[in-house]
């Protein structure tokens, strides 16, 4: 199966931002990168060594630095300004649908830039400039 290149793309932008944004490559405190802690009392469950499916709940640090992964990525997605990139990026956080037209996916793109105070003001015109060349 071959590979496209905005997929290539998002792989190694996602994973410049986990290294930017861990690069010690540490493990998450809470858990350990199991991505799931256990909040079982002695006693009370069956194996609280373990855990039980009663008391497992999703970490709230590897939920946080995900997020964080993915703003990371938005906003270089935002920097490149390219539909196929950014199908692609909804496609991989789910948010994709077939109704999104390119022109709404445009518009979003440069709504996007807009506001975000990681843009200058002339990223921000020539943005709107080239929405207004396309549509």
């Amino acid at each position: 199966m071959k590979i496209s290149k905005e997929n290539a793309l998002l792989d190694r932008l996602f994973d410049e931002a986990h290294f930017d944004l861990n690069p010690d490559q540490d493990s998450c405190p809470d858990c350990g990168d199991e991505g799931y802690v256990h909040d079982c009392i002695d006693g009370f469950c069956q194996d609280a060594e373990v855990g039980c499916e009663d008391c497992t709940r999703r970490c709230v640090e590897c939920a946080r630095f995900e997020q964080s992964i993915r703003r990371h990525v938005e906003l270089d997605v935002l920097r490149f300004m390219s539909l196929p990139l950014a199908k692609e990026f909804l496609r991989r956080c789910n948010q994709w649908s077939n109704k999104i037209t390119e022109r709404a996916l445009l518009a979003n793109l440069h709504a996007g830039r807009v506001g975000r105070k990681e843009f200058s003001d002339q990223e921000r015109a020539d943005s709107a400039c080239w929405v207004e060349c396309l549509l």
